[in-house]
């Protein structure tokens, strides 16, 4: 994996962080806000306290409005968790390649031993069958030479 693209999951991630957090802050200050908003509007609807309607259609619009900030902070919340699980495979990837390279280092070095130890091998019988297709000369108990 080249490190752009460890940067740019990285900047992601900060990001998503960003936008969970601006979202969190917005949602409460819709709550703060919306609160008093609200009851301003049944207020100048209703023109009195006592018009229920009023006070009920400002308090379902102010739920309305801070569910739709609850329902963006969990869908950030939810893209940060795919986000942070994405990186997590993505690690778990890089460190079976690195296991698995490893393994592979290790088989070529084991290759490459056994094949100088067969090179060996060959040599010595090779050597062996020189040595036994070579003249030979024998001693006799006289000590006279033979071929």
């Amino acid at each position: 994996m080249c490190s752009h693209d460890q940067e740019t999951i990285t900047f992601n991630a900060d990001q998503a962080t960003t936008s969970m957090r601006s979202a969190a802050t917005g949602a409460g200050i819709a709550m703060v806000i919306l609160g008093p908003v609200g009851m301003a509007i049944a207020l100048t609807a209703g023109g009195q306290l006592a018009d229920v309607r009023a006070a009920y259609l400002a308090g379902v619009c102010c739920i309305l409005l801070a569910g739709h900030m609850v329902v963006a902070v969990g869908t950030r919340l939810g893209a940060l968790t795919l986000l942070r699980h994405q990186l997590a495979m993505e690690r778990l990837a890089e460190q079976e390649h690195a296991a698995l390279r490893g393994e592979i280092d290790g088989l070529k070095e084991l290759m490459a031993h056994l094949h100088d130890s067969q090179e060996r091998q060959i040599e010595l019988i090779g050597d062996y069958l020189e040595d036994q297709l070579r003249p030979r000369r024998y001693e006799h108990h006289n000590g006279h030479r033979h071929n």
